[in-house]
């Protein structure tokens, strides 16, 4: 479960600078968006064991 918790940290912190993949369109209540990506991402790393990068482009997916 920690390496869970290191890897959204590590992808909130690259989505939160710009370092991620392209410009996503952001909703004006950001942390709620951001939230959302953290929660989503941790679903997918939990439940498929996916890379940290799949999770983050299925999590922005499902929060637009």
């Amino acid at each position: 479960m920690r390496s869970v918790s290191v890897a959204v940290s590590i992808l909130l912190a690259l989505s939160l600078t710009g370092c991620a993949e392209g410009r996503r369109e952001v909703p004006s209540n950001s942390d709620s968006h951001q939230k959302c990506l953290e929660v989503e991402a941790a679903k997918f790393l939990d439940e498929t064991g996916s890379n940290a990068d799949y999770a983050m482009e299925k999590a922005a997916e499902i929060c637009k």
